[in-house]
């Protein structure tokens, strides 16, 4: 089985449970790499609706570890707190990306991963 260790630094972490939830339903949305083509015909998508779309499947989802990097000691009060927003599903795209890189030792730079997109060194 896949397995993937994200780590999130996001200074104060106010609801780790959710964070970590978060996190892990973004690699469901890593099938976006392989499978979430859309085309569009004058403006408009040509895949309409998720039920038309390739999703992952439960037996290719990897194991997935969520690691919460602790909040300073010391709170530097200069800087806003922030939050976590929607790192999910971009922060992701590097895994495939790398693997590429380590199976075929080229560099994947764009997304959608199909046979069709270019691939340089």
């Amino acid at each position: 089985m896949a397995r993937s260790t994200i780590a999130v630094d996001c200074c104060r972490p106010v609801t780790p449970g959710l964070m970590d939830q978060q996190i892990v339903g973004g690699m469901v949305h890593m099938d976006a790499a392989p499978w979430g083509r859309q085309t569009f015909t004058n403006v408009a998508a040509e895949v309409k609706g998720l039920n038309r779309s390739r999703m992952m499947r439960t037996r290719e989802m990897p194991q997935v570890r969520v690691v919460i990097i602790p909040a300073p000691v010391v709170a530097n009060r200069t800087v806003a707190i922030g939050g976590i927003g929607e790192p999910g599903v971009p922060t992701f795209s590097p895994t495939p990306a790398n693997a590429c890189f380590k199976l075929m030792g080229m560099q994947q730079r764009s997304l959608l991963f199909f046979p069709s997109t270019t691939m340089s060194d």
